[in-house]
């Protein structure tokens, strides 16, 4: 089926039967080839907010159709079955249009009927429809702003997740963010037309991760108030002095003993893994995201408070159900590690210590590893690709890691079998 968007000032009166109101359910692959630049989210953004249409011969779910009115004249009207598939912003823009398109066909018919005795047979050449405007349009007075400790770049090409701010009753989702570097890492802004608390989601493709927020409160435009923070970090596992990237196992996110995120390591040589599709009440480890990704997002901060409680955990295997519902924090403790937002952060300010430099300038590693690492500490001169065979890679290439994410040392693998010497 084709597809075609056009802003609703520009749609015909012979285009009101096109109007698919089942946007929402296409799948992104439809929406990416009519979508400028390919940004799916700003077209459904740019859909939801009733200020272009999606057209086609055949709607699934046609928006508009013709209706008999109490005077028995056909008239055009929002189809009832489609009323839940859109916002209001969208069902009163299409009222608005075709309200302009009764006021124009009226303006013709009596304008013909003036004409009629001079040009019986006046040619007609439909114009689009110019909805009337008997106010300015509304103005953006709130924004909601977040920060992620690193930059824009790093965000997106290591952990790969996009967010937004929920529908309310009156507007649509927001999924458009203004960036700004910081000194701390990347500040994203988005502006709406109320303060009314939405949901801030994060999403990789079309699954929601676990870090998405309770509603959060918008702030008056020029606050620039940022309540809520996150910050990524690399995965990693020691062996012998040096740390490496796992190409097998799990990582766990956990905020108290709840089970935030379930991550699996792609394998075959690969370092990369991807969310699965378990919850916290639920395991199931098949793929749920889309893409892979190489760093794990964690908060920093709810509501202008540093979070605490979080861990997370590696471990060669899945976990069970039986111990996620029996989950402790002092199993957490003994487990995995614990995460120290705030400490994090200053890692990132700890000085480069340079060990000895080999013949290809990659430096010996000049202390043991710690538990948060500096990216630009953990590199050395290695020409083997893995640690252990196969299983954790070498961190023997500069570029393997972003200067900006903490590499943090999960587990200590040393004694594995199959290993190289250290």
């Amino acid at each position: 089926m084709t597809y075609r968007v056009v802003p609703v000032s520009e749609l015909m009166t012979y285009e009101f039967d096109m109007i698919e109101a089942g946007f929402e359910a296409l799948n992104d692959d439809v929406l990416k080839s009519i979508a400028i630049n390919g940004d799916v989210p700003v077209l459904r953004e740019q859909l939801q907010s009733g200020d272009y249409v999606l057209l086609c011969k055949a709607p699934v779910l046609p928006l508009l159709h013709l209706k008999k009115n109490a005077e028995d004249k056909q008239v055009w009207s929002i189809n009832e079955k489609a009323r839940h598939a859109v916002d209001k912003a969208v069902q009163n823009a299409l009222q608005n249009c075709i309200k302009a398109a009764e006021e124009k066909a009226q303006t013709n018919k009596e304008s013909a009927a003036l004409l009629s005795n001079n040009d019986p047979v006046a040619n007609y050449e439909p114009e689009p429809v110019q909805l009337s405007r008997t106010a300015s349009p509304p103005k953006a007075d709130f924004e909601y702003c977040f920060d992620v400790a690193c930059s824009d770049h790093s965000f997106v090409t290591n952990v790969c997740c996009s967010f937004s701010l929920s529908r309310t009753s009156s507007e649509a989702t927001i999924s458009h963010w203004e960036k700004n570097a910081s000194s701390a890492g990347t500040h994203y802004t988005a502006t709406a037309y109320s303060d009314e608390p939405r949901k801030l989601i994060a999403t990789i493709g079309s699954m929601q991760l676990g870090i998405s927020s309770q509603p959060v409160q918008l702030h008056k435009m020029g606050e620039h108030s940022a309540k809520e923070s996150f910050i990524p970090i690399i995965p990693a596992v020691q062996f012998g002095p040096r740390l490496g990237l796992p190409t097998f196992g799990y990582y766990y996110h956990f905020l108290h003993t709840q089970l935030i995120q379930e991550y699996k390591v792609v394998g075959r040589g690969n370092w990369s893994f991807f969310a699965t599709r378990s919850t916290a009440q639920h395991l199931d480890s098949d793929q749920g995201a889309n893409k892979y990704q190489s760093a794990i997002l964690l908060l920093c901060q709810r509501n202008g408070q540093q979070v605490t409680g979080q861990s997370v955990l590696y471990s060669a295997i899945p976990l069970t159900s039986e111990q996620l519902v029996t989950m402790t924090e002092d199993w957490l403790t003994h487990n995995a590690v614990k995460i120290e937002p705030f400490k994090l952060l200053n890692t990132l300010n700890e000085p480069v210590i340079h060990g000895d430099e080999s013949l290809d300038g990659l430096a010996q590693p000049a202390i043991p590893p710690a538990i948060f690492n500096h990216p630009k500490n953990v590199h050395y001169a290695l020409d083997e690709r893995y640690l252990i065979s196969g299983q954790v890679k070498s961190i023997n290439t500069p570029s393997l890691l972003e200067n900006d994410i903490v590499v943090v040392n999960l587990k200590n693998l040393s004694g594995t079998s199959m290993a190289l010497d250290a």
